[in-house]
């Protein structure tokens, strides 16, 4: 899940055959392991051209 107004990701994936984990990013500068693709999404290109509200 991806917020559309704060740098915030939810990536849910499976570990093994039962077992479900979630992992948060909230950083730019994190990188998304997304293994069954094998390749890494920078959090920086998923909100890339994103304008963020900022608080107040």
């Amino acid at each position: 899940m991806i917020d559309s107004r704060s740098c915030s990701i939810e990536h849910h994936h499976r570990v093994g055959t039962y077992k479900w984990e979630v992992s948060q990013y909230e950083d730019r500068q994190d990188t998304i392991q997304l293994e069954s693709l094998e390749i890494s999404l920078p959090v920086s290109e998923v909100y890339f051209k994103v304008y963020l509200e900022t608080e107040d």
